[in-house]
Parts: structure tokens; sequence; C-alpha cells
């Protein structure tokens, strides 16, 4: 309901009709429509961790980390869910800003604070010159689902294949490298 209706077009009697269940029902879970929201990025979001931790083995070499890495954001950024979830947050931005603060702690936060350990480590091991992490893992991220994103959300047509990401990725690995690598 809310990725079709916004944040303010979905009230919560068209949510509980919708789900056929009472506002009580709601309510027993759920303080508000803010923490009702909340709860769908959380569900949106938490398959995307799992991805992080289940894919990302921190071993790996670097390089080959951030080919998985990559993939896994370019993939992710294309899925429906996410799509609609980003095109929510931007169409809310003004009225209810509180949805970018929740989606950046949930959705972005919470994804750099998992990957920060591995670019933590290249950067103590010498794979990658001194720099802050946290920026980087931003320029990586923004590399990897920038054009991919804009593509999505302003549907602008169909998802690139699994060779258009694989190359994608790729160049997106080697210009980081080059960037930031020692």
């Amino acid at each position: 309901m809310f990725f079709q209706e916004g944040y303010a077009g979905a009230s919560v009697d068209r949510i509980t009709a919708q789900a056929r269940v009472s506002k009580a029902t709601v309510y027993s879970h759920f303080r508000s429509k803010e923490d009702l929201l909340m709860a769908v990025v959380e569900e949106v979001v938490r398959p995307i961790r799992h991805d992080y931790l289940s894919v990302l083995d921190p071993s790996t070499r670097l390089s080959d980390w951030l080919l998985k890495l990559a993939e896994l954001l370019a993939q992710q950024v294309l899925l429906p869910d996410v799509t609609a979830l980003e095109r929510l947050v931007i169409a809310e931005a003004l009225r209810f800003p509180e949805l970018g603060r929740i989606f950046q702690t949930i959705a972005v936060d919470c994804s750099f604070e998992l990957l920060l350990p591995r670019l933590e480590r290249a950067i103590a091991e010498g794979e990658m010159r001194p720099c802050d992490p946290i920026s980087a893992i931003g320029h990586f991220a923004e590399m990897c689902a920038g054009s991919l994103r804009r593509k999505m959300l302003f549907n602008e047509g169909a998802a690139p294949d699994d060779t258009e990401i694989r190359r994608h990725t790729r160049d997106v690995v080697d210009i980081f490298l080059h960037g930031y690598a020692t």
C-alpha cells in the first residue's frame, strides 16, 4: 500500500482493509503508521543485509570481495521492492523527511557497517591507501548502483541483463581499485 499510495495516501483504514485485519490488530503490533512503515522498510532491507553476510567472505582477496559485493549491490538495486521503496522515499522526502532518515539508517548505514571491517582490514594491511572507509564504501556503492538505480527509478526500459551487470561491476571494481589501492 505504501509503495502504491505513498505514505500520506496509505491510510491505516485502507491498510487494514487490504490486509483484512482490524485496526486493533495493526496497533497491537505497531504504535503508529510510521512504525508500520519502518517495518515495511526493514522487511525489504533485511534480506539484503542477510545476503551481505552470507555471500561476502571477509577472508577473500580484496579484488574478488569487491567484485562479489559490486554484483550483489547491482542486483539488489534492480529488485522491484527496492525500486519501489526508493521511489517512496524520494516522493515523500519533503512532506516526511523522517522517512529519508529511516531509510538511511535501516538500509544504508546498517549495510555500510557490515562492510566496514573488510575495508578497514584492507587499509591496515596496505591493500588500500589510508582513507575514510565509510566514504570509500559510499563511493563504491554509488558507482555500483547509481546509473542502474536511475534507470530503474525513472523507468527507462528493462533492467540490465547479467552480462551487462558483470561488465558494469568489473569496470566499477577496476576504477575503485585504481583510486584507492596502494
